[in-house]
């Protein structure tokens, strides 16, 4: 039957499977040319079949086909087997599928016509990714290259949005082939434009993009982190350049500072940042005219970790320009002993505007010279003193305690005069003896001898005697001779053997009183008991004084202190007579004791 078949070149006219095989046996394929697209499945069968001239000719047959519906069947097929056969008819046709859309791509690629897809990009990018991942070697070549040759703007974006997620090397061999940038989202676009080199196309939009550029400083990519910061370091937009200098300052980091100066940023705000930056950068002349609020960021700078903005802080501090400026700085150095600030004012030479200000504050900042030439009559520093604080009252005090500056003891004394002598504090006192005695003044300690109570005086003398000093003059270094003995010979405390004298008069009482405030009774009482000579007569004095004579085993003693102390008392008011005889309404006689005085 075969040979009769061959023979005769028969070929069946029903039964469609039949037809088929019957025109390939006999060698008569091109007769099935107009029925490809019904015949397509059994000529692809026939390619199977076990008589190899029918599978010969079917596979042949597969080959030539024009039909474009049979195209598409025996692409679907090939995609679903990749079988040998069929993939050898489809580079031999070099066909590509109309459809479905993942055929035709793999179609295309596979026989190397990928240019037909250009024009179908914004379509099948997603198909052409995944090809990229094919098992056919040939495919994944076409796909890669043609995923580097996109025209497309809506495929690129979509492969770099895919290249932002994965970071496949495929993709990014694509996306750099193709020095792609992405139109949106803003982070791929600002991402892209980094990996590819193109950071200038990013310029216009720094104000928008400035945040993603410092993330994409942390990147994983040190390309990507290459371009990023050297971008940082060519912002052009003020409020991009705030967005940088304001993370700068919260981090510090090594990147942002390398920004920071190749930039030379300043920021507009906030107002601590801009003072920082100005300062890294070191462009003074930019902070230097501020007004008041500047100095305390200075301040705050100088304590800065960074040995630049500490150290130009203090430099941009002796340069302020606005006088407010300087006066808040000098009023930090006077009520607050600002260290920095006084340092700093009197290297720039800043002053208080207002005299009384400058003066006090050429006293606490040791400008001596300075302070003299304009409060030469201490009036200035009084002032001060008498409207200040505690805290300043301490500060002038400490100040003038270290120097030996007298114009605190005549202030707290109330002048030459000592006005002030009846209403010091004890505190106060100290004080006064220790700016004497620290600036050496001995005279004036001299000059309050017998102005001021027995107690202190003896203080005075006892101050003096330590140095070995002595008045000038004979008849003085006399008188100060004895009045050091007698005071030598008083006891460190008060005797308080009475408790009341003559109703007023009480010793304890006396030897803390001024002298010049002393009554003419007191004056008397102390004399008639300092002219007491014989023991017999001091021991009824005892008794005048409601003393214990029972027990009288230191009766001898206790009355020798109070004695003591009582021609301690005597000398001073006789030293206040001698140098210090009020008039102001006095009448026409006073009695001085050893001579009277009469005014007219």
């Amino acid at each position: 039957m075969t040979e009769a078949l061959l023979q005769g070149r028969y070929i069946a006219s029903s039964a469609a499977k039949l037809q088929v095989l019957t025109a390939l046996k006999t060698g008569q394929r091109q007769i099935l040319v107009t029925e490809e697209a019904d015949k397509i499945n059994l000529v692809m069968q026939a390619c199977l079949d076990c008589d190899s001239q029918i599978a010969t000719e079917a596979n042949t047959l597969l080959g030539e086909l024009k039909n474009q519906q049979a195209i598409d069947v025996l692409c679907q097929e090939w995609e679903k087997t990749r079988s040998k056969h069929l993939t050898t008819a489809l580079l031999q046709g070099r066909y590509i599928a109309s459809s479905p859309a993942k055929v035709r791509v793999l179609t295309a690629l596979k026989t190397g016509q990928r240019q037909i897809l250009v024009t179908e990009e914004a379509n099948i990018i997603n198909l052409l990714i995944k090809a990229c991942l094919d098992r056919d070697y040939q495919i994944v070549t076409e796909a890669n290259t043609l995923l580097g040759e996109l025209k497309n703007q809506q495929a690129i974006d979509v492969l770099c949005q895919e290249w932002e997620k994965t970071r496949e090397i495929h993709l990014t061999e694509a996306l750099l082939q193709g020095r792609y940038i992405a139109s949106s989202p803003v982070k791929v676009r600002v991402l892209t434009a980094l990996k590819t080199g193109q950071r200038q196309i990013l310029g216009s939009e720094e104000a928008n993009i400035i945040n993603l550029l410092l993330k994409a400083c942390l990147a994983r990519d040190s390309q990507i982190v290459i371009e990023a910061n050297a971008l940082l370091g060519e912002l052009q937009n003020q409020q991009a350049i705030d967005v940088l200098c304001q993370e700068w300052e919260k981090t510090r980091s090594k990147h942002l500072t390398t920004a920071l100066l190749q930039g030379r940023y300043i920021a507009s705000s906030p107002a601590k940042v801009r003072v920082l930056t100005a300062l890294k950068n070191e462009k003074l002349e930019a902070i230097t005219k501020d007004g008041v609020e500047v100095v305390e960021l200075l301040l705050q700078a100088s304590k800065d970790n960074d040995p630049d903005i500490s150290d130009r802080s203090i430099l941009a501090l002796q340069q302020l320009k606005n006088p407010e400026a300087q006066e808040f700085l000098c009023r930090l150095a006077i009520e607050q002993d600002h260290q920095i600030a006084r340092h700093v004012t009197v290297a720039a030479q800043y002053i208080p505007r207002d005299p009384n200000q400058r003066a006090l504050f050429y006293f606490l900042t040791e400008q001596w010279d300075k302070y003299e030439g304009l409060d030469f009559e201490h009036t200035m520093l009084e002032t001060a003193y008498k409207l200040g604080d505690e805290q300043l009252h301490k500060r002038i005090t400490e100040k003038a305690r270290q120097a030996g500056r007298i114009e605190l003891a005549r202030i707290l004394l109330g002048g030459v005069q000592g006005q002030r002598l009846e209403e010091m504090t004890d505190t106060e006192w100290e004080t006064t003896l220790a700016v004497l005695g620290n600036g050496k003044h001995w005279e004036e300690i001299w000059r309050l001898v017998g102005k001021v109570s027995a107690v202190k005086t003896r203080q005075l003398l006892q101050q003096l005697d330590a140095v070995k000093w002595f008045p000038s003059l004979e008849d003085e270094k006399t008188l100060f001779i004895k009045l050091v003995e007698l005071a030598h010979n008083c006891v460190e405390e008060i005797p308080t053997l009475e408790e009341s004298i003559n109703d007023n008069s009480n010793l304890f009482f006396l030897c803390h009183l001024l002298v010049g405030q002393m009554s003419r009774e007191d004056m008397i009482w102390v004399q008639t008991r300092c002219s007491i000579g014989s023991n017999s007569v001091r021991a009824l004095r005892l008794a005048e004084l409601g003393v214990n004579l029972r027990n009288t085993e230191n009766v001898e003693e206790i009355y020798d202190a109070d004695f003591n102390w009582l021609k301690f008392l005597q000398a001073l008011i006789n030293l206040r007579r001698r140098f210090d005889i009020e008039v102001e309404d006095a009448p026409k006689q006073i009695d001085a004791g050893e001579f009277d005085i009469e005014i007219e």
